[in-house]
């Protein structure tokens, strides 16, 4: 069993590694062929820990609703998480207008890391394509644009390394309350930083 390939944050054994390069095969193959309803359909090949992490964050956002407060995500990379906070704030709370959500990131990776990081982690680690934030935004309009009050943004991106727009962002919005702040940087630095 090769346990060096990495994959989801664990470690992944050679039989994983190429049942999961089956399974994206299988999707690439299959989206073409969905026809309209290809969102609904593209289901058939989600794997366990990507149902575990949106029931997990289905959990947690029924935890905040009827509480005041805006979402945080700090460390967004493609945007999955904030999509899906997106689509749950449209299902749990669709007329809420004062629910908006934050996602921080640099777009670009790490800015830096540190000894406190450990091996195995370098500076760039985690970008996106460059100008992604730009796409990633249309895509969570496009999200929005299928609930009430779509004409109201209510969520937001944040360039930029969070130690330094974090500071800012507080300043421009100095009443907020933070209902949920999700933490997802990876590294030591900006994560003490922000909190």
């Amino acid at each position: 069993m090769d346990l060096n390939k990495r994959g989801e944050g664990f470690l992944r054994s050679e039989q994983e590694t190429n049942a999961v390069d089956e399974l994206l095969n299988k999707h690439r193959d299959l989206i073409p062929r969905l026809g309209e309803n290809w969102n609904q359909h593209s289901l058939v090949t989600l794997r366990r820990q990507t149902i575990s992490r949106i029931l997990y964050l289905d959990w947690l956002y029924k935890k905040l609703v009827g509480k005041p407060g805006v979402i945080c995500e700090f460390g967004v990379q493609w945007g999955g998480v904030l999509s899906v906070l997106t689509n749950l704030r449209g299902i749990y709370e669709p007329y809420n207008h004062q629910r908006k959500i934050y996602g921080f990131d640099t777009f670009q990776g790490f800015a830096d890391v540190t000894e406190e990081d450990g091996a195995g982690h370098k500076k760039g680690d985690y970008s996106t394509d460059l100008g992604y934030e730009a796409e990633l935004s249309e895509i969570l309009t496009n999200i929005e644009s299928s609930s009430p009050l779509q004409h109201i943004q209510k969520t937001f991106i944040v360039k930029g390394d969070a130690s330094e727009t974090v500071n800012v962002w507080l300043e421009e919005n100095p009443y907020v309350a933070i209902g949920l702040a999700i933490f997802d940087m990876d590294v030591y630095k900006p994560t003490r930083d922000v909190l």
